[in-house]
């Protein structure tokens, strides 16, 4: 079964690395999903993953508090934004442009319906992010 975890944490990590440059696709969803599927296959991946520079504050985050830092709510909501204007100009008819704005609406939605983490000065963020991975 661990096989398959971290197959599958490596698939989410990927896409997730794929959001960075792919408006459509989401990469805080992708992260943390891989970081879920490190957790259950591999403590060094997880650990791996959740120091890395890119990616640790969002996992830290996640897993310690439940909420996704406000710079991510706005990059995935900006992203959606333009991506899904460029989808509606794109489509031709009305039941396609329904579901284009359907999609992203409720994208959105989800996305502003997650906790927004409280900004930590940057001196506590450091000793706070090295607390949680102690288990303090």
């Amino acid at each position: 079964m661990n096989i398959l975890y971290k197959a599958a944490g490596f698939m989410s990590l990927g896409l997730g690395i794929l959001g960075i440059f792919l408006p459509l696709m989401p990469t805080t969803v992708f992260v943390l999903m891989a970081a879920w599927c490190f957790a259950k296959s591999s403590p060094r991946l997880h650990t791996w993953l959740a120091d890395s520079k890119v990616f640790g504050v969002i996992i830290t985050q996640w897993e310690s508090r439940r909420c996704i830092p406000q710079k991510a709510r706005y990059l995935a909501t900006g992203s959606m934004l333009v991506a899904g204007g460029f989808a509606f100009l794109a489509m031709d008819g009305v039941i396609l442009k329904c579901v284009v704005v359907l999609t992203i609406g409720l994208s959105i939605f989800t996305v502003m319906s997650v906790k927004v983490c409280p900004v930590l000065p940057r001196g506590i963020r450091a000793g706070y992010q090295s607390n949680v991975r102690a288990g303090r």
